[in-house]
Order: C-alpha cells, then sequence, then structure tokens
C-alpha cells in the first residue's frame, strides 16, 4: 500500500500506517527503505516527516516500544535479564542494562523491585507498549499552529526537597517529606509540592521527569536529614498547564517540547525544570491530577 501526501491530514495517515506497522511487530529489525516505500515517500522526506509528526525517529521508537516491553516483564515476570534484553534485542545483557538505566534512572534488577506505578517511557506521540496492544498514536499538532504554552520570567524560588529515585511514585516521596516537615514542626504549604529536575548536567537533562520533591515556605532554621535546599526557577520558561491521568505527564511533557516550543522559537537551557502540583493525587493511576509545568528556556522576556 502507498500513500502520497499532500496535506496534513494525509501526511498523518501515510505516518500512521507505518506507525501501527511498527507497533504490531516491533521485533522486526529496522527497516528504513521498507518504512519509506509504504508511506509512499522518499527515505529523506520520510524521515523528516515521522520527526515532524512523531517527535521521534522510526529507529527511536521501535527501540523504546522495546524497552518499555522489557520494563513490562520486570514488572511482571520472572524471565531472566539475559532472556529479557535478548527479547529487546540488545547483544549483550550489558548493553540492554545500559540503556535501561539511562532511561528508567535505575538498573533493571532495583527497576524490578522498585515497584513503579508505570514502565512507560516519555513519549510527545503517545504511542506506547501494552500487553493487549499498543496505545493510540497522537501526532503533534499542524504545522504552524498556535502554541498552547506561554513563555514567563521567574524570580528565583528555594524549596526544601528530598531526591526521589527513579521515574515515578513522587506522590509516596512527597508524603515522606510531609511527615518528616511535621514532625520537625514546620508549616509547609502540602497542597503544593514541586517536582523538580536537581543539578542537571546538560540542558538535555533539564526536562525529564526525575530528580527530587520539594515545598517553598520552609523556615531556614528547619533542616531535617535526608532532605536539601535546592534553587528554582530564575529566568525564561515554557509554562503550560496539565490535567490527566498522572500517567501521561511525562507525555504532556514531551509533547510540549516538541511541539509548543518550536512554535514559540525557543531552545532548552541548563536550569532546573519543575512542576507545581495544583491537584492531587500525584500517583494514583485512575485519579486526576492538575500541574503546572515549567521548563527553562533561552528567551528574552520582559521581567
Amino acid at each position: 500500500m502507498l500513500v502520497r501526501a499532500n496535506t496534513y491530514e494525509e501526511l498523518c495517515q501515510a505516518i500512521g500506517h507505518v506507525v501501527a506497522n511498527i507497533a504490531e511487530d516491533p521485533d522486526r529489525p529496522d527497516n528504513g527503505a521498507d518504512w519509506s516505500r509504504m508511506a509512499g515517500f522518499s527515505r529523506y522526506h520520510f524521515h523528516r516527516s515521522f520527526l515532524l509528526l512523531a517527535g521521534e525517529s522510526p529507529e527511536a521508537l521501535r527501540r523504546r516500544i522495546l524497552l518499555e516491553r522489557a520494563a513490562h516483564g520486570l514488572l511482571t515476570t520472572g524471565e531472566s535479564l539475559s532472556s529479557l534484553s535478548s527479547q529487546a534485542g540488545f547483544s549483550s545483557q550489558a548493553a540492554f542494562c545500559h540503556a535501561f538505566t539511562s532511561r528508567y534512572a535505575m538498573p533493571p534488577a532495583q527497576f524490578r523491585k522498585s515497584l513503579v506505578p508505570t514502565f512507560w517511557q516519555a513519549a510527545p506521540n503517545g504511542l506506547h507498549y501494552m500487553p493487549e496492544g499498543c496505545t493510540p498514536f497522537l501526532p503533534l499538532a499542524r504545522p504552524g499552529a498556535r502554541p498552547e504554552a506561554r513563555l514567563r520570567c521567574l524570580p528565583d524560588l528555594e524549596v526544601l526537597g528530598m531526591h526521589h529515585p527513579g521515574i515515578g511514585g513522587y506522590g509516596k516521596t512527597a508524603l515522606q517529606l510531609e511527615e518528616l516537615l511535621c514532625s520537625q514542626m514546620a508549616d509547609a504549604d502540602c497542597s503544593s509540592p514541586f517536582i523538580y529536575t536537581h543539578d542537571p548536567k546538560s540542558p538535555g537533562h533539564t526536562w525529564r521527569l526525575r530528580g527530587a520533591v520539594g515545598f517553598l515556605g520552609i523556615s531556614p532554621k528547619v533542616n531535617p536529614n535526608g532532605t536539601h535546599r535546592a534553587k528554582i526557577g530564575g529566568g525564561g520558561y515554557l509554562v503550560k498547564r496539565f490535567e490527566g491521568n498522572p500517567l501521561y505527564l511525562a507525555d504532556f511533557w514531551a509533547r510540549a517540547w516538541h511541539q509548543d516550543a518550536p512554535r514559540l522559537g525557543v531552545s532548552p537551557r541548563m536550569g532546573n525544570a519543575f512542576n507545581r502540583i495544583l491537584r492531587r493525587p500525584l500517583d494514583r493511576c485512575g485519579g486526576s491530577l492538575a500541574a503546572m509545568i515549567f521548563m527553562p528556556v533561552r528567551a528574552k522576556l520582559a521581567h
């Protein structure tokens, strides 16, 4: 089947057909020539169009699905790391552990014991592995569409925080910190915790949802063991509101970066990315979460 795209809708149809093919059989080796023929494009136009609509290359999408499948296997089966790494397409267990740790912020063995609430990685297109079949593919907005985010210049903010391991389960860490502060008779605004990256090493790390949980307005005299003080804010930020299932918050971040940032003409900068939680629950899969996301960007803004 060859589909030639002249409009955004036709482009979505052509790329969606390839995405469905990858999702249906992610074990099939990468074959850019087959995928481009399936879409009816030249290889250059296919990869350019795929990135435009998916926010990641077809190879990256396939590898992510395989890694999510392996993560699901870690949480739900007793299969060995050797078996899971082979099924994920890695030539060695060491290569699998390295790739897994870089994406999930913990090695596979620790992930298996962690009981984290999700095995998904952040995806701008919403496509994820599920045992019963992948979730729907959500193409990025039509080129030139009006951005839903806005730009703001923020002052420096100081939070008293606690490091959080891994990529999920922030609600548990927030509760631990609240209990610790209450034991110190600290008056925290416990309805508005912040989830933030801590000491990012490069601009590419600033938007990842891993790091720490903290609260504003804690007296400098309060310094319980296991906590730290951190500066967040300061400078230009891309700001956008999220409301929905907490499982999709990481996707929301990725989508904002691939969809809104280019339309606003901004690029990443060093700084602490963070969420301000407006309404809980933080990690109940069936609950509704409201939050504001703040992504550090290079932008000329009036103070």
